[in-house]
C-alpha cells in the first residue's frame, strides 16, 4: 500500500484560524454552550478534511471521518487534468467555511458525464486527478503529488489510465 499526501490551500486554513478567532470571542462574550457548539463543528469538519490517498492491489482508498474507497473494478479511467483550474471547472459550490476543503457534489465544466457533476474530495485548487466510474460518475482527487499517483497506479493497472488528459 502507498500512501499520497493532501496539504490544505491557504484559504481553508485561513477559514480555520478565523473560526478559532469567532469560537474565542463567543466564548469570551459568556456563551460557552455556543462556543461549545460552534467549536466541536469546526473540529468535526476539519476532521473531515481529506488528507491521505491510499493505493493498494485493490483499491484507492481517500481518508477521513468517513474514508471513501473505491475498488478498482468499479472505476473505468483515470485521467490528469493538466488544464488551469479556472477553464477545467464551473463552480466551487461546495466549498464551505466550515469544511476546509472541496468536498461534494459539484458542477464541473471540464466532466465529460451525462450531470456535468462530479463529487471532489479536493484539499486545494491544482494537482487534479479524475477518476471515472464504471456507473458514469467522477470523482475529483488532488494529491500533492498527481504524477506519482498516476505512476503507482499505472504499475498495478496500467488499462485505468487514460491516454488523454482533461
Amino acid at each position: 500500500m502507498r500512501s499520497f499526501k493532501c496539504s490544505i490551500d491557504t484559504f481553508p486554513l485561513v477559514c480555520l484560524v478565523i473560526c478559532i478567532l469567532i469560537c474565542c470571542t463567543v466564548l469570551a462574550a459568556g456563551f460557552p454552550v455556543h462556543a461549545c457548539c460552534f467549536g466541536a463543528l469546526v473540529a468535526l469538519s476539519y476532521a473531515n478534511v481529506p488528507r491521505t490517498i491510499r493505493v493498494d492491489d485493490n483499491a484507492i482508498s481517500i481518508s477521513g471521518v468517513i474514508p471513501r474507497i473505491y475498488l478498482f473494478s468499479s472505476i473505468a479511467s483515470i485521467t490528469p487534468v493538466v488544464s488551469m483550474q479556472s477553464e477545467f471547472f464551473g463552480a466551487w459550490g461546495g466549498y464551505s467555511a466550515l469544511s476546509f476543503s472541496y468536498v461534494g457534489r459539484n458542477f464541473a465544466r471540464g466532466i465529460r458525464n451525462d450531470s456535468g457533476t462530479a463529487y471532489f474530495y479536493c484539499t486545494q485548487r491544482k494537482n487534479f486527478v479524475v477518476i471515472t466510474t464504471t456507473d458514469g460518475n467522477s470523482i475529483v482527487i488532488s494529491p500533492n503529488d498527481p504524477d506519482a499517483l498516476i505512476a503507482d497506479i499505472r504499475s498495478r493497472h496500467p488499462n485505468l489510465i487514460s491516454k488523454h488528459s482533461l
